[in-house]
């Protein structure tokens, strides 16, 4: 079964004119949470990971709206490369990565 099936398709409505700001409070956090990518004064890395954060919300987004659009995944692929590249060219592998997932979810979903 889709999991995306039982996510009310207007949730999609809600949250895309909210996108810029759950993607600074996403990105604000894992820059906090994970050392690794704690480095403010380095611009080309944090353009690199609000890429990275703005196109999971917005990939998220578009999926529970089940728009049908085919956003160009050939952009997404060279987003993530790049990152990938990046963390590898610091000397860390692709667990590096992991790190990020539960911080973001818990900027938006805090425990209650």
């Amino acid at each position: 079964m889709d999991p995306f099936a039982v996510v009310p398709q207007r949730l999609a409505e809600l949250l895309r004119p909210q996108l810029d700001a759950i993607a600074d409070e996403v990105q604000r956090e894992v820059q906090l949470q994970v050392p690794e990518y704690a480095r403010p004064a380095d611009d080309a890395y944090v353009r690199t990971i609000r890429a990275g954060v703005t196109q999971a919300l917005t990939l998220f987004v578009d999926r529970v709206a089940d728009t049908g659009q085919n956003r160009d995944r050939e952009h997404v692929v060279h987003t993530y490369q790049e990152i990938g590249r990046g963390e590898s060219g610091e000397g860390r592998g692709l667990a590096a990565l992991r790190g990020p997932r539960p911080v973001a979810h818990a900027a938006r979903c805090p425990a209650r």
